[in-house]
């Protein structure tokens, strides 16, 4: 606001000011702003818009004592042009509810202010009033426009709306130590635009709904991602990412109840696909001290519904199949499918290893378990150790098909299990790939020992004590990591991890504890640690070489001379890989401790393993040329 000097204002009346009495000015003055205070030129103040501004015209006759009051006054004019041009403005579809809820207050302030002017109009009119007494009754109603007129401004200037628009409200009323009753407005203006916002969290943790047409609320919906990416989606989209934070949409008040809205709400988004009601609750009722129960509830009725859907009886079957808790099925299912397995992929029948699958799981002790039939046979495009790799990024994109077709069953088989949702959320792709991985570890570790222990009759008949040596070398490696990966890794995590499962109460702890014992199982077992997988792949590949000389020697394919020779090289590259592998657990053990003091089961499983494959420190002490 500003004012042109007495020489450049120009106002053309039939009298000036100044011809007049003090008294007169007074009088004639105070009509001119009960015109102008409600955005009317009045005969004697003149204004017009120059830019961002108004640039007033006051005659300049008028008394300076008069005047300086008048000047204190007319800012209010400018303030109301500008908030109710902004209501105007901002009252339109697109700025959204809480914008809509600020115009609401915006506008009875303006009242109130209207209603000011009408009194002191009335006292005018009765000569009961003073510019003094004017200047009196508007000083409270001029520090409440000052205050919305500034915060209107920033709204404006900054271009927030919903859950923007609220933080900066808050941090106003926050900040601002002024006058208490301008504080107190700042308050019940935040109460008021909060209400459309609160009303959204209602909806979206009573409902499971995102009603949010003008893009204002804090979590936003990607419906690209569906609950059947569940069987395909490695990231578990569904669940992660199908809702989402939008951080500059979060109220600064709501913060620290931002997690729990969008748990509360995605969990009953879930139970809505089921028709399942909750208890109701009034949105009179609500507030942000009523998020957490709500989020609390929501929680607890998924995962009560899950223990519906058998979700424990389905983890249970998980061990049972793919971690062999009870794996009689497995040895029936590689004595009836050998001949099958050893084809190249593109050579098997998916529809005679499913039947073969099926009959072993029947007539063993998997039979009795409910959900055997969830369990399919499926085979990979690259070996166990070729995916590992590309999962811990030790080698780049390689031919998939020409991988996929050189493999054989035995190197590519692997265990599937099909489950509907909502369990799948629980047993998603991310966490069955995890249970394949470690599924194929230890098939593969069974394949390897039936085959060292069929050359133990293909080698009976001739007297190559280099082959029994390896080959009984070789068998109590296999041997002692398949128990260490049953007792040592896979039992005692498993007890831990049921334990605490059986006392979640929220989806999320339960995908983190489940989560989190498949990435322990994975680690334990030397899958997930680049040097260890090398090492580890070698030593298995030198089994395979081992085994496929033994039946080339008995099948006449080589002779016994070269036969020899390649065992000597055998044991030397194995025992060399072994004496490594010590080495590098070793260190790894002891990297672990010192990182990790407090937590001695963090490096005691690799002990455990050293002391199994090195008892006598016979690699250890080896020397390799």
């Amino acid at each position: 606001m500003t004012f042109l000097s007495s020489e450049e204002s120009v106002i053309e009346n039939d009298e000036s000011l100044a011809r007049h009495s003090f008294v007169v000015q007074e009088y004639l003055i105070m009509e001119d702003l009960l015109y102008v205070l409600i955005g009317i030129e009045g005969n004697y103040v003149k204004f017009k818009r120059e830019g961002e501004g108004i640039v007033f015209e006051v005659d300049n006759g008028l008394d300076g004592t008069l005047f300086q009051m008048v000047e204190r006054m007319l800012c209010m004019c400018e303030w109301y042009l500008f908030l109710k041009r902004f209501c105007d403005e901002h009252a339109k579809f697109e700025y959204g509810f809480v914008q809509h809820a600020f115009c609401h207050c915006v506008r009875e302030i303006l009242q109130d202010y209207l209603t000011l002017i009408a009194q002191l109009e009335y006292q005018f009119n009765r000569n009961e009033l003073t510019l003094q007494r004017f200047w009196f009754y508007v000083q409270p109603m001029q520090s409440k426009m000052k205050g919305i007129y500034s915060l209107a401004m920033s709204i404006e200037k900054s271009n927030c709306k919903g859950g923007s628009l609220l933080s900066l409200i808050y941090d106003t009323y926050i900040c601002y130590s002024g006058d208490e009753k301008i504080k107190e407005m700042y308050c019940n203006i935040l109460r008021v635009t909060s209400e459309p916002y609160y009303e959204m969290i209602f909806v979206w943790m009573s409902k499971g709904e995102i009603r949010d047409p003008y893009e204002e609320f804090m979590i936003k919906e990607q419906p690209e991602y569906s609950k059947e990416d569940l069987k395909e989606d490695f990231n578990d989209g569904f669940w992660t990412s199908r809702f989402v934070f939008v951080n500059d949409r979060t109220p600064t008040f709501l913060e620290k109840y931002q997690k729990e809205i969008l748990q509360g709400g995605k969990c009953v988004n879930v139970m809505k696909e089921f028709k399942k009601n909750f208890k109701k609750m009034k949105f009179q009722d609500f507030n942000k001290n009523k998020i957490s129960e709500m989020n609390i509830e929501a929680n607890e009725s998924l995962v009560n519904f899950l223990k519906e859907k058998k979700l424990k009886s389905h983890i249970l079957s998980l061990k049972q199949f793919f971690l062999l808790e009870r794996g009689d099925f497995l040895t029936h299912f590689m004595d009836i499918s050998s001949d099958e397995l050893a084809k190249k992929n593109r050579e098997m029948s998916m529809t005679k290893l499913q039947s073969l699958l099926e009959l072993s799981l029947k007539s063993g002790t998997s039979a009795f378990n409910e959900n055997h039939e969830c369990v399919k046979c499926d085979f990979s495009i690259m070996s166990l150790y070729e995916q590992l790799k590309r999962i811990i990024s030790v080698n780049e994109n390689g031919m998939i098909e020409r991988m996929r077709n050189e493999l054989n069953g035995f190197e590519s088989f692997i265990l599937d299990y099909q489950v509907e949702f909502p369990v799948s959320l629980i047993v998603s792709k991310k966490v069955l790939t995890k249970y394949q991985i470690i599924f194929r570890h230890l098939f593969n570790c069974k394949h390897i020992e039936r085959l060292l222990s069929e050359t133990f009759s293909e080698l009976k008949p001739y007297s190559i004590p280099l082959g029994d040596s390896i080959r009984q070398k070789m068998l109590n490696f296999i041997e002692n990591i398949q128990y260490y990966s049953y007792f040592e890794v896979i039992e005692p995590n498993w007890n831990y991890f049921i334990n605490k499962l059986e006392s979640a109460k929220l989806v999320d702890e339960i995908l983190k504890i489940h989560s989190d014992f498949l990435d322990t199982c994975l680690k334990e077992c030397m899958l997930s640690n680049e040097k260890l997988l090398l090492i580890f792949e070698k030593m298995i590949n030198l089994c395979h070489l081992f085994c496929s000389s033994v039946f080339q020697m008995t099948s006449n394919q080589i002779n016994l001379n070269e036969f020899n020779l390649q065992l000597s090289q055998l044991d030397q590259n194995f025992t060399l890989e072994a004496k490594k592998l010590v080495e590098s657990l070793n260190y790894f053990a002891a990297a672990d401790y010192e990182h990790h003091m407090s937590n001695f089961i963090c490096f005691l499983f690799i002990v455990n393993l050293v002391c199994r494959l090195d008892y006598n420190f016979h690699y250890s002490n080896k020397e390799i040329n």
